[in-house]
């Protein structure tokens, strides 16, 4: 497990990207932005890679069945 401590201020980011765009609150509201929101989450590496190939594949599978 990684520690995470970003070098900026995600909230402070995500206050100004709503600011720019107003559906990003929707959107921020929706899908939370773990692990960048305290309390910081430990980041496992093989997790993290795992699940994004897992999901890249779901994605590709349903994508050659609805032939996008």
């Amino acid at each position: 497990m990684l520690p995470v401590e970003p070098n900026f201020s995600v909230l402070a980011a995500m206050d100004h990207l709503c600011q720019f765009d107003p559906r990003f609150k929707g959107l921020f509201e929706a899908m939370k932005c773990r692990p960048f929101v305290e309390p910081f989450e430990a980041l496992d590496p093989y997790r993290t890679l795992t699940t994004s190939i897992v999901g890249q594949q779901v994605r590709l599978a349903w994508c050659v069945g609805e032939m996008c």
